[in-house]
């Protein structure tokens, strides 16, 4: 089998797999991470990249994602 194949083959997903199901979350839990993403995503909202750092940045995707989960789990 040529790599080219087996590229292909593992880039397809096999026909049994099903997508994943949405999270059903209670309004107060979908209130409580708007509010987050309300807080954390403000224009120009930045944290120090690092303990005692004076480089500063805003949250990025991963770390939103981290944010809410954490609402969530």
């Amino acid at each position: 089998m040529s790599l080219d194949t087996t590229v292909q083959r593992l880039l397809v997903s096999p026909p049994n797999v099903g997508q994943m199901p949405h999270a059903n979350i209670s309004e107060e839990d979908a209130k409580m991470v708007k509010a987050v993403e309300e807080h954390f995503g403000k224009e120009g909202y930045q944290l120090p990249v690092k303990e005692d750092a004076t480089e500063m940045a805003s949250l990025t995707e991963r770390e939103m994602m981290f944010l809410v989960c954490q609402l969530n789990c």
